[in-house]
């Protein structure tokens, strides 16, 4: 659902980024070059970037649903997730907390962005900016000083997978949403065989992870180095 939907956004991103759109909508949200307020510097866009980002977040969930399924619970999360990050993304503060997609992105990732517009145009992952060869890698300013950034290496290995406790963390949310939702459309509590229905899902999350951990195990200086969850204005 994620990379659906990061994948619609990038187009619109780009989009709204041509000379046509931007000095009239998209315009309004770089006015900050760096962001760090969190919240009034994500939700700082033009009325119209809101149906825009609605409209794709829709088509995603309509997609993804007619193509494998889709439960409620699970798009209910992957709303909470966009809606999450994109708020974190406009901090000042790095940390190892990822969306558990292939190259998830961070808020230095996001901050390359409105720092060069012409990059970095996902909001979770950085698999399509990468492919699209749109990725920047984060370079510090220093002393107000522009450093020349890098695309650098377009897909390393280090920077494949999130941090296991990020998928993980899926389990219970998932578990949670899917009972909340099941409650409602039944008013009933949930059985043993609700429950059974989950396990083939928690146990690929849970290979996943393990996974992840292995990767990160293996990576373990390159990905320490990357994510050092300091602030970004300190460097």
């Amino acid at each position: 659902m994620v990379l659906v939907n990061d994948f619609f956004y990038w187009c619109g991103h780009a989009a709204m980024h041509l000379r046509i759109f931007y000095p009239y909508v998209h315009k309004q949200h770089h006015r900050q070059f760096v962001p760090f307020r969190g919240l009034p510097d994500a939700l700082n866009i033009h009325p119209l970037e809101e149906l825009i980002g609605a409209a794709i977040f829709g088509a995603a969930l309509r997609i993804v649903t007619e193509v494998v399924g889709l439960h409620a619970s699970t798009a209910w999360v992957a709303f909470t997730y966009w809606s999450i990050f994109n708020i974190l993304n406009h901090f000042d503060r790095e940390s190892s907390l990822r969306v558990p997609v292939p190259f998830p992105s961070g808020v230095r990732d996001h901050q390359m962005h409105h720092r060069i517009p012409k990059c970095n145009y996902s909001k979770l992952t950085m698999l399509w900016d990468r492919l699209f060869g749109t990725y920047l890698d984060y370079v510090p300013i220093n002393g107000g000083q522009k450093a020349k950034p890098s695309q650098g290496t377009r897909f390393p290995a280090s920077e494949a997978a999130p941090h296991a406790y990020c998928v993980l963390l899926l389990i219970p949310l998932l578990a949670i949403a899917a009972g909340i939702v099941e409650g409602f459309r039944t008013w009933a509590p949930p059985v043993a065989a609700d429950a059974l229905q989950m396990v083939p899902s928690f146990a690929l999350l849970t290979f996943v992870a393990i996974m992840c951990e292995l990767h990160r195990k293996r990576y373990r200086t390159e990905v320490d180095a990357k994510i050092d969850g300091a602030t970004l204005k300190a460097e």
